[in-house]
């Protein structure tokens, strides 16, 4: 037993040190370029399975493994580590992090959650929508981490109101059992049994329709620790005063759904916690900068590509925005089935007003908090909205901004009959998504955070602290504690790179460069070529055939990978296997990446599930007992979008004219102009050039 348990404690080095052994036999024996990179990517994954290194890491071992093998030379490798794709995501993450430094995400949330209503249904969708939304434009961890806090607010509210009617429940059954005649004890017995099972039944009732509330998300994630006190500690306590810290409720409502009798109270804890990993994971895959396999597929289409193909942000966000919608409105209806059961998730009406009234005081309390809306927060609105704007736009499927920014050079050549004639090269455009990121991004750091027309700004009191105490008789004594929303020492600017320095996470931007690099080398390699070739027995399958296994694959590696580790591994293949057998790289590429988002079955999958699995409400079990039927039916919700209207956006049904271009002349597009501002047309190879080349 202390065996095991030392080579548990040492299991991260063990893996360290034993899988490049066991898997050198593939470099050895067959040593090519191919079992090389085959080598280091065998030995990544496992690395990012069992997280052996930190993701961010393990990312950084295509740099010393790549030139070590002779795949590349190192001045060509590292500028993958920053590709056009990686200053994209550092832009959206810039603008994310001014929204979460004002609470912007947390006063929209709030927001929400009022005006939806509090009957559980339609609180569900109140939480379910504002993480999908968000997790759009922010990264889905801060996405999750933000709403939790208010799930746990919410629920401790609607645990501390249970108790509370509960209680004088039971005060009123006891009063009235005394309060009976002796001679007709049978009947008050029966009686007292009629009413007891009505108040069961109105407790079970009322734990089922409770509304949808937002939970506590600790600064540092980690494993949810047991509570110090016992569960009877807990409740006295909780007797006594209901105020209490987010740590304190964690453990409160923790102790509280260990008891049996609290089982519906349990499942509604269950239903809005994971609500917020599903919605966070199904908004991420709407935009471009949403999540990081989105931008792994850009990389992957420029390098491969260049700017021939109809890809970009816009038809990205036609393509993936209606199936990233369906999805979560189905994780709504199949939460609301699991946790709440089908009769109660059809009812409209909440019976406990007193329910009702606790949760909007809860959100409207939370709300409060925020103060009145502030300049920052409407700067901060109004620079992401033409964010969004200039994405949309530069290339919305006709002619948008980003024409501006193009040339087509021009080459004269000495035509068959003596006389000087001139031929157009390749189309050459100078914007991408990137630049309206980083523009944004830069006023981030310019633009001031008071209003510089306001001479003095309106002091307002704003809640920062408030104490509920339920007294003996049922009443409730609130003490709020309040302060000037002036004290709070504010930038002169909207972000400082100090706040930036510690709040993004490198990590990732790491990541996603691995990921890149990894591509790269298995291109350079004809590691994707080759696998491409053996998989092409699979091109006698029908195309839509042919994406179902795709979708479903890419569902089951996800699960026990990163979901940027998963696009970085399978788009190089699907693009030579496509390239192979003929038909539209898009066809495979796009529902891989959106199936490299759906993961919904384990805790390790994606940072969304590891977050809200950490606050112990839920267990492995009920993760897959409510992931797997969303895997199945969001997977086929992918492959009829693909098939309908994703064919006609992106026309998968025909082999295009640029998928036939090669990397090189993809490199070639995107490398630029020579000195002299031509460059080589690749059509007409054989004409003799004049002037500079």
């Amino acid at each position: 037993m202390e065996l095991l348990q030392s080579l548990w404690r040492w299991r991260r080095l063990l893996i360290f040190v034993l899988t490049p052994l066991v898997l050198l036999p593939l470099p050895l024996v067959l040593q090519s370029p191919e079992a090389y990179v085959a080598y280091m990517i065998l030995l990544m994954a496992v690395y990012w399975v069992t997280e052996a290194l930190p993701i961010g890491v393990t990312a950084l071992i295509p740099v010393v493994l790549v030139p070590a093998f002779k795949i590349l030379p190192s001045k060509d490798l590292c500028p993958a580590y920053f590709e056009d794709s990686n200053m994209l995501f550092i832009g959206g993450l810039m603008l994310a992090i001014s929204v979460e430094f004002w609470d912007l995400h947390k006063r929209i949330a709030l927001l929400v959650l009022q005006l939806v209503g509090v009957q559980p249904r339609w609180l569900l969708l109140g939480f379910l929508m504002p993480t999908w939304f968000m997790s759009m434009w922010i990264s889905n961890t801060a996405t999750s981490a933000m709403m939790l806090p208010i799930v746990d607010a919410v629920l401790h509210e609607l645990m501390r109101h249970d108790q509370m009617r509960k209680r004088v429940d039971r005060q009123r059954l006891e009063q009235a059992q005394q309060e009976q005649p002796v001679e007709q004890e049978p009947e008050q017995g029966e009686s007292g049994q009629k009413d007891q099972h009505e108040m069961i039944e109105m407790a079970e009732n009322s734990e089922t329709t409770e509304d949808k509330v937002e939970g506590s998300m600790p600064e540092s994630v980690g494993e949810v620790e047991a509570p110090e006190a016992s569960a009877a500690t807990s409740a006295a306590a909780e007797t006594n005063s209901a105020a209490a810290t987010s740590e304190d409720a964690e453990e409160t409502v923790l102790s509280y759904i260990q008891n049996p009798e609290n089982r519906a109270f349990a499942n509604i804890c269950k239903m809005l916690t994971i609500s917020v990993a599903y919605g966070a994971n199904f908004g991420g895959t709407a935009t471009l900068t949403g999540t990081a396999p989105n931008l792994v597929l850009n990389n992957n289409i420029i390098s491969n590509f260049g700017n021939q193909s109809p890809f970009n942000f816009g038809t990205w966000f036609a393509y993936a925005f209606p199936i990233s919608l369906v999805g979560v409105l189905i994780a709504w209806i199949w939460l609301q089935i699991l946790y709440i059961g089908p009769r109660n998730s059809c009812k409209c009406g909440v019976k406990d007003s007193e329910e009702v009234e606790a949760v909007q005081q809860a959100l409207k309390r939370e709300y409060e908090k925020l103060g009145p809306i502030t300049f920052p927060e409407v700067s901060c609105i109004i620079l992401f909205i033409i964010t969004i704007i200039l994405w949309i736009t530069r290339e919305p499927g006709g002619v948008g901004w980003g024409y501006l920014f193009q040339e087509t050079p021009v080459t004269y050549v000495n035509s068959s009959n003596g006389n000087l004639t001139w031929i157009e090269g390749s189309t050459k455009f100078f914007m991408a998504d990137a630049q309206p990121a980083i523009l944004m991004s830069i006023l981030l750091f310019v633009f001031p955070s008071s209003n510089p027309f306001k001479r003095r700004r309106a002091t307002v009191d704003v809640v920062i602290e408030e104490t509920v105490t339920v007294n003996d008789d049922g009443t409730e004594e609130v003490k709020r504690e309040v302060r000037n929303n002036l004290d709070k020492e504010r930038p002169s600017t909207l972000l400082t790179w100090r706040v930036v320095h510690e709040r993004l996470p490198w990590g990732i931007v790491l990541l996603l460069g691995g990921g890149f690099a990894l591509a790269k080398a298995t291109r350079e390699s004809g590691l994707s070529a080759l696998i491409g070739q053996q998989l092409k027995p699979l091109g006698s399958l029908p195309l839509p055939l042919l994406i179902v296994i795709v979708v479903y694959c890419t569902t089951f590696i996800t699960e026990i990978t990163s979901n940027t580790a998963t696009a970085s591994i399978l788009l190089p293949i699907l693009v030579d296997l496509s390239r192979t057998i003929g038909i539209n790289p898009l066809s495979l590429m796009l529902p891989c990446t959106l199936a490299a988002s759906f993961a919904f079955n384990l805790p390790v999958a994606t940072p969304p599930n590891s977050i809200v699995f950490s606050k112990g409400y839920l267990s492995v079990t009920d993760m897959l007992k409510s992931g797997f039927m969303l895997t199945i039916t969001s997977g086929l919700v992918l492959v009829a979008g693909t098939l309908s209207y994703g064919a006609v956006i992106f026309d998968f049904y025909n082999f295009p004219s640029w998928a036939n271009a090669s990397s090189n002349a993809a490199a070639a597009t995107s490398a630029g102009f020579s000195a002299g501002g031509a460059i080589r047309p690749a059509s007409v190879p054989r004409l003799m050039y004049v002037g500079n080349e």
